[in-house]
């Protein structure tokens, strides 16, 4: 079944910033709307999100090459108060290049693929949802 089934769901948790709107925006793109917990509605905890970044590669100089962007995020999903399913940890990580002659270009990079690993991890979030609704459908 697909989320834009549902008219709305809840997000909650202690998790701001970045990955909530990017979650918010792919709800919105299924024409799902978020709103505060009530019954009837499903509740997607945001309970930790975690970012990473780490060299993978060194150049000739022994410079950092190549960069791995990690992000964490632990939730819960919920409906009215039971637990669907808990503590899952979601992630997802992108390699990419650093130019030391192009340090401001290689900062822009970084920040477009952490956009994408947000929007992955939201599409992931979704994709439990849906395998939610489906086995509730069975």
């Amino acid at each position: 079944m697909d989320i834009s089934s549902l008219e709305s769901l809840s997000l909650s948790g202690p998790v701001s910033g970045d990955m909530r709107r990017a979650l918010e925006q792919s709800l919105e793109d299924y024409r799902v709307t978020t709103v505060a917990a009530a019954p009837g509605v499903v509740d997607i905890r945001l309970i930790d999100a975690r970012s990473s970044r780490r060299p993978v590669a060194t150049s000739a100089r022994i410079d950092a090459a190549q960069y791995e962007l990690r992000l964490e995020l632990d939730v819960s999903f919920a409906l009215d108060g039971r637990s669907i399913a808990s503590d899952i940890s979601l992630s997802a990580e992108r390699i990419y290049s650093v130019d030391s002659l192009n340090l401001s270009g290689s900062y822009e990079e970084q920040q477009i693929l952490m956009s994408e690993i947000r929007d992955e991890v939201a599409g992931m979030i979704i994709r439990r949802v849906e395998a939610w609704l489906d086995n509730r459908g069975s």
